[in-house]
């Protein structure tokens, strides 16, 4: 963006080569000594002209007097805030273990002509998340949200204000927001599976709450991972592939830029070794 600075000179040259063009229409004369020497008083034939310029020379002026001298343009970074180093919102005691990798993402749907049916493409040397309901399932779910209710000093309580201590631990915990999507997407995976957890029912299943829990909670985690993505906003290409009598083109993962989850859950199991976590909704 143009400083007002420049777009002040422009103008007054502007101005300038007006005034210059005018004196020549009038035969020449430009010089002020001149104009006073003349016999006949000196006349615009345009006066509009330099009403509206200086007015507008003016507005310039006082607007370069409060204004920064470049005007900000869209798009810029705050700061040092960036994905890789971290943002002002992240947990402060956080940033220094973001780590930055590429990832394939697993779990798309593709077809098998053979038997004329669609099946997930998985990494069976990774924890299955989803799926048929398991105790293995299960397990890998703890395990992955191990230690997400973070305890936090009193120093760094007294950023958040209106924050109360854990009647179990006595310590101000907090949540690292991707705990929180990931927290909501199992209870909703429970949710899928009534019959299984009905049979087999988690740990704090029997926590006592109210007549409107199971709705509203379920609303408010669907909200919760609807805005994590959009804040997010991972723009990285999903392609559509399609195949010889299926009649959907389906989208199939390919390869993301992420914070590395290993660097951010030892983080997180370091701090839990300092003051455990404490259960949550």
């Amino acid at each position: 963006m143009q400083p007002l600075s420049d777009l002040l000179d422009h103008f007054q040259v502007h101005y300038s080569l007006l005034r210059d063009q005018e004196d020549a229409e009038k035969g020449g004369k430009t010089s002020d000594t001149e104009d006073w020497q003349s016999s006949e008083p000196r006349r615009s034939d345009r006066p509009w002209r330099w009403i509206l310029l200086s007015c507008f020379l003016a507005i310039l002026n006082v607007v370069q007097l409060l204004l920064p001298s470049e005007f900000p343009s869209f798009g810029t970074s705050h700061g040092n805030d960036t994905f890789s180093l971290g943002f002002s919102t992240d947990f402060d005691d956080a940033r220094g273990v973001i780590e930055l990798e590429q990832r394939n993402f697993t779990g798309w749907i593709s077809y098998n002509t053979t038997v004329d049916d669609v099946y997930r493409v998985l990494d069976l040397n990774e924890p299955q998340y989803f799926g048929r309901p398991s105790n293995k399932m299960d397990a890998a779910w703890d395990e992955l949200l191990y230690g997400q209710y973070v305890a936090m000093t009193e120093e760094e309580a007294t950023r958040y204000p209106g924050i109360v201590t854990s009647g179990t631990t006595g310590n101000y915990h907090m949540q690292p927001d991707v705990y929180h999507s990931l927290h909501c997407l199992n209870a909703l995976r429970i949710e899928l599976e009534p019959e299984y957890y009905a049979k087999y029912p988690r740990p704090d299943a029997d926590i006592p709450v109210p007549k409107s829990w199971a709705m509203v909670h379920r609303d408010h985690c669907l909200d919760q991972i609807r805005q994590s993505l959009m804040c997010f906003g991972d723009l990285s290409p999903a392609p559509f592939a399609a195949w010889k009598g299926f009649h959907l083109s389906i989208a199939e993962g390919r390869t993301h830029t992420c914070r590395k989850w290993e660097g951010i859950s030892d983080w997180v199991r370091v701090r839990d070794q300092r003051s455990p976590s404490v259960p949550g909704d």
